[in-house]
């Protein structure tokens, strides 16, 4: 297994929704071209973006179908497989082996969660080997699964023992053990950055490819970040990373996917609703954060 070369900005996609909360997958299409269009050639499929664990098995494999049928040729895609059930995450493994996708990923079970690192390893490994021919990433997100490790200490075991391991989505804030990890196994697996309101520190911790829901929205700002940075522009990284940073903060604060999928409308792309226990937002409440949106200005960046 091979690790990416390039810097990568990769889109959390979200999962379209009918008004009665059943999946869209008409809308997906449309969704794939925003994203082409706005320079993002990798996805991120069923994800904490995606709902994922809102979704039946039955629904993750239909998505994970569609977007492999619709999306431009040369858009890859990366999808979420993890599961509390082990046998519904090695279903979901063998079906994204079949539909030849990019990679898959497993974020660590939120139930009864393991007690070691080895009880977890032993978890991903059987999910991996569903797929042996198919990258893997390990999926951290602390603030989701409130499973924390020593991320050194994991991925020495993991990379001796799961051959498929070729990276790992890394959502934490904890930047001083990203850092350490980029510098201990950079070489041999890609640690995406996974906060993007944090991109900047990402680049300059050594990030060579980063996945978030705002690129769904402001892809295209971020990959000036990203030019800016590699060009050696950092004041004018600094400069348009405050806006996006500030955007991302008032997304978060105004309802995150509740907020985040009404605001697909405004690209044209229709991902209705959100599934309970989430609620959709008042429409007091979305014109307030179009008002504060605007307020950044980003059309003048």
């Amino acid at each position: 297994m091979t690790i990416e070369k390039s810097f990568n900005l990769i889109p959390a996609v979200f999962t379209p929704m009918s008004p009665n909360g059943d999946i869209n997958l008409s809308v997906i299409k449309s969704y794939a071209q925003h994203l082409y269009k706005n320079g993002m050639s990798t996805i991120f499929v069923n994800g904490t973006t995606g709902e994922s664990l809102f979704l039946t098995v039955e629904e993750r494999r239909l998505i994970m179908e569609e977007w492999s049928r619709v999306s431009p040729p040369e858009m890859q895609f990366i999808t979420h497989v993890g599961h509390n059930c082990i046998k519904s995450a090695k279903e979901l493994a063998k079906h994204a082996q079949q539909l030849n996708v990019h990679a898959i990923s497993a974020m660590t079970p939120i139930f009864l969660k393991p007690a070691t690192d080895d009880d977890l390893i032993d978890f991903l490994l059987e999910i991996a080997m569903e797929a042996p021919d198919t990258p893997f990433y390990f999926y951290y997100i602390p603030s989701m699964s409130h499973y924390y490790l020593n991320m050194l200490e994991f991925l020495e075991k993991a990379i001796k023992r799961i051959p498929t391991l070729v990276g790992v989505k890394y959502t934490s804030e904890d930047l001083m053990e990203y850092r350490k990890c980029v510098v201990k196994f950079g070489d041999k697996l890609n640690i995406l950055f996974g906060r993007d309101e944090l991109l900047l520190h990402g680049l300059m911790l050594g990030a060579k490819g980063a996945v978030g829901t705002n690129y769904n929205f402001i892809g295209p700002l971020f990959l000036k970040i990203v030019a800016a940075y590699q060009a050696g522009q950092i004041e004018k990284a600094r400069l348009i990373a405050d806006k996006t940073t500030a955007f991302a903060n008032i997304f978060v604060s105004s309802g995150f996917l509740s907020i985040g999928k009404p605001y697909m409308n405004e690209f044209g792309v229709d991902c209705g609703t959100v599934r309970l226990p989430l609620k959709t937002i008042s429409d007091e409440r979305y014109n307030k954060f179009l008002q504060d949106i605007a307020a950044l200005e980003l059309d003048k960046i």
